[in-house]
């Protein structure tokens, strides 16, 4: 089995009686998928183009599963106009497949769930050590060396939140704790948000106080009454 990552393509020549049939789908359908059968890393590591030797008994499952599919869509055109049989033809279909490759691959290409205890380690450093710089999310890949969607996969898993949120936390904490020590007396809260990379004053109260129930003025009110 043959599998593309998005923007891939097979370049083939055939005799012309030779006939092909194919089966696509979303990214939506791929992530969902995954999410029901509780193997995420499945998607996190479709990285780049590879064949997969399936056990023959299992695809050959696979395959007469497909053939009675084809015949019914022949004998039953019509059905295909009902929404929910599209969707549960799909979706059993996918399901199998996505089962099938993920139980065929070597247990090192499996490895999610210690590359993500890496990444974060490698992010969480990368982070405190430029805190007070604006730090994008593909240096974040590039540190950790990995792809987007893994970090997503990983913070979301460790944290409950996006890298890009995990970084934004980072630096509203460095400016709380500089507007609660006694080295800002002489400073704007304005500058010292700005120097941990927020530029959008009004966007960062926002974030500011959804984070720590107040505004940056009122915690740097109460450092200054001793509170």
């Amino acid at each position: 089995m043959l599998i593309f990552p998005a923007g891939g393509e097979l370049h083939s020549i055939s005799r012309a009686d030779f006939e092909i049939f194919t089966y696509s789908f979303t990214e939506e359908q791929l992530e969902q998928i995954c999410r029901e059968l509780e193997i995420p890393e499945f998607l996190e590591s479709l990285n780049g183009a590879e064949v997969v030797t399936c056990p023959p008994v299992q695809i050959a499952h696979v395959r007469a599963k497909l053939s009675r599919l084809c015949n019914f869509v022949e004998a039953y055109p019509d059905r295909l106009s009902c929404s929910f049989v599209r969707y549960e033809m799909e979706h059993e279909l996918l399901g199998d497949l996505v089962k099938l490759i993920a139980a065929s691959r070597s247990s090192s290409k499996c490895d999610a769930p210690g590359r993500r205890k890496r990444a974060i380690k490698q992010v969480e450093d990368y982070v405190f050590q430029h805190s007070n710089q604006p730090v994008m999310v593909d240096e974040l890949c590039q540190a950790a060396q990995v792809s987007e969607r893994t970090l997503e996969y990983a913070f979301r898993e460790h944290y409950g939140m996006t890298p890009k949120a995990f970084v934004k936390a980072i630096r509203l904490n460095g400016v709380r704790r500089e507007l609660r020590s006694q080295i800002c007396k002489l400073k704007k809260i304005n500058d010292i948000a700005g120097q941990w990379g927020f530029w959008h004053m009004g966007q960062f109260a926002a974030d500011y106080r959804r984070l720590f129930s107040e505004l940056p003025s009122a915690t740097l009110r109460r450092r200054r009454s001793g509170g």
